[in-house]
């Protein structure tokens, strides 16, 4: 009889492992053959649950400047860019609460977006471009050039089966920069492919009229995959503001109630005022040590005022961070 009984357990969880394996088995299958949808859904509710999740900066909003678009190719359509700029900006919003995203809509939009401080060799200048958004209480500068429009065929099928498709390579350089030290937060460059007809094809290679409505997919594309980029690079920085004046005994901020401030809220302040050399001509800010407080007494949209606390010492220019 207590042969039976094992006999009997061990068949039970020969089953139950066998269960398990084929359970395991087709999911892993599912996953595959619809492209991992499974696995990446689970990521990605995962990232979005620590999107933002900073609680010295949970009522803070990081401001990033938004140039306009770059697109230096023969192929524009300015209603479709500021669809693609518009979605860009609900995406990132919706995914990380705690940034705004200024753009060239807005009334309070800085001239300098428009007209990027460069250097002699024609690239953006970092530290003046830091300097300038600290002025308008700027986290990071945000940058999007559309880099090339290309076409290439490609063989699919099997064996005498095979047939050849066109595609279109969609490709936009993504930069952002920090505005406390002028470095990138973001340097990628990102491609979409677009499958076409060969008649489009060849009025892309003779610089003919071009559908630009069929790059709506890439720029849907880029909308998404961008704003997650910049959702990602924001969440791990710390809120920033910055002495831009004084009058009086007060000290002029240039962040105010749409950044977080409010009325009696302490900040700490840090020398950043030290410059650095880097490679080709670049410069940077670097990151100072803190030299006192500041406390909030009065609060405008895009401003605040704030009296030194004990023993500080601040100066135009300083940076301020919300306290630990």
């Amino acid at each position: 009889m207590m042969v039976k009984t094992i006999k009997l357990n061990f068949l039970f969880s020969n089953s139950l492992r066998y269960n398990i394996c084929v359970f395991f088995a087709l999911l892993a299958f599912i996953a595959f053959v619809s492209g991992c949808t499974v696995f990446s859904g689970i990521s990605r509710k995962s990232k979005n649950i620590t999107r933002g999740f900073n609680e010295r900066d949970e009522d803070m909003k990081k401001m990033v400047g938004l140039a306009p678009f770059n697109n230096p190719t023969d192929f524009s359509d300015p209603n479709q860019e500021t669809n693609f700029f518009e979605t860009l900006i609900e995406n990132a919003e919706t995914l990380c609460s705690g940034i705004r995203i200024l753009h060239s809509g807005a009334d309070e939009y800085p001239e300098f977006l428009s007209n990027l401080p460069k250097q002699g060799q024609g690239q953006i200048d970092n530290l003046g471009l830091a300097k300038d958004g600290r002025t308008f209480g700027l986290n990071a500068v945000l940058t999007i050039a559309l880099t090339g429009i290309n076409s290439f065929e490609e063989e699919k099928g099997f064996w005498w089966f095979k047939d050849t498709h066109h595609f279109i390579r969609v490709q936009i350089k993504v930069e952002m920069y920090d505005t406390e030290t002028g470095a990138k937060l973001l340097d990628e460059i990102t491609g979409r492919d677009v499958e076409v007809e060969l008649f489009d094809i060849e009025l892309l290679e003779n610089r003919e009229r071009f559908d630009v409505f069929l790059l709506e997919d890439a720029y849907e594309f880029f909308a998404s995959t961008i704003a997650e980029k910049v959702c990602d690079a924001l969440t791990i920085q710390p809120w920033k503001g910055y002495v831009v004046s004084v009058v009086g005994n007060n000290f002029i901020l240039s962040s105010g109630e749409t950044s977080g401030l409010v009325i009696g809220q302490e900040l700490e302040v840090f020398d950043s005022s030290e410059i650095i050399q880097g490679t080709d001509g670049h410069r940077f800010f670097m990151p100072g040590p803190k030299t006192g407080e500041i406390r909030i007494t009065a609060v405008y949209d895009d401003s605040a005022e704030a009296v030194v606390g004990a023993d500080s010492v601040v100066r135009v220019g300083n940076l301020v961070k919300t306290k630990e």
